[in-house]
């Protein structure tokens, strides 16, 4: 980078690390790229070249040998940032860590190397218990059924009731829910083995399943909407693209999203948003094929 001292500065909390997000997914996908002999030495020199200023950037600010968090396993001022910030303020930026760890593992693959091995570790343990702590301060709650929703409170430090593991009062808006699950989508797609697995994106598919028929402006379960359905701020009735891609999680969630606007308004916005239904499809295969890059790998 041409000014590391002013990345740094943008990258020193949760929030601001995520303006490097796409140099990570970018780096990410040409090691991938690389790994299956589809990319040339120079796209390689360029994905390692973006993942050095990466690791440039954040090494003042995630590591250290001394007052580290013993949780987290970063400095403990960054650690109690992530715990109390936002979700949906924190979560890119936890995406982005975890997007950089995994491009990280395949660059050590090409190289032949386990040089970059405590970095990633790092950062993969810093996503891992910020994903115990969202769980944690959340609720992860199993309906009669048998279906498992996920919501949470805006804030890390709003701790809020609970009655035999329901959770009332208190839960994030719709439009935080989506930009929080932004981040979820990349770790699901780079570490899902850290906290964005496959039964955490069913149970966030099922509550925004549950919610797209609702008027409620704030994402719960459906027992805790009978008992205080919330609205954090106001319900709009127009689909949220952000959503799109749990399609993959929850058959029809699409069409769901769309129920309460006509069909020329529908049809409208799936055409805008075509972009987000196609990546809908992809998360759909990579939920079978863990190895796949993009969609035109199955065409």
């Amino acid at each position: 980078m041409e000014h590391p001292d002013v990345a740094q500065l943008k990258a020193s909390d949760p929030e601001g690390m995520a303006f490097m997000y796409s140099m990570a997914v970018s780096s990410r996908i040409t090691m991938q790229l690389a790994q299956k002999g589809k990319a040339g030495q120079k796209e390689i020199a360029e994905a390692e070249a973006f993942l050095k200023a990466i690791v440039a950037t954040l090494k003042p600010i995630c590591e250290g040998n001394d007052n580290l968090d013993p949780e987290m396993g970063v400095p403990k001022p960054l650690a109690a940032d992530f715990r109390k910030r936002a979700f949906n303020r924190a979560s890119n930026g936890i995406g982005m860590l975890a997007t950089t760890a995994a491009a990280l593992e395949d660059l050590q693959a090409i190289k032949r190397t386990k040089a970059l091995q405590p970095t990633i570790d790092r950062y993969r343990k810093c996503v891992q218990e910020w994903y115990k702590n969202w769980k944690k301060i959340g609720c992860v709650y199993t309906e009669a059924d048998g279906k498992k929703y996920f919501y949470y409170p805006y804030s890390p430090t709003s701790i809020r009731d609970r009655d035999n593991g329901l959770m009332t009062g208190g839960a994030d808006d719709v439009g935080h829910y989506s930009h929080s699950m932004q981040g979820a989508m990349l770790v699901y797609e780079a570490t899902p083995e850290l906290g964005a697995d496959d039964e955490f994106m069913t149970a966030v598919a099922n509550a925004v399943y549950h919610n797209s028929g609702t008027k409620n402006g704030s994402i719960q379960c459906p027992s805790a909407d009978k008992i205080k359905p919330v609205s954090r701020h106001p319900h709009s009735p127009n689909p949220k693209d952000r959503f799109y891609m749990f399609e993959a999680f929850r058959p029809g969630l699409i069409d769901a999203q769309c129920q309460q606007v006509s069909e020329s308004k529908k049809q409208a916005a799936l055409s805008a948003s075509r972009l987000k239904v196609l990546h809908a499809q992809y998360m759909k295969a990579l939920r079978k094929d863990r190895n796949l890059i993009s969609l035109g790998e199955k065409m």
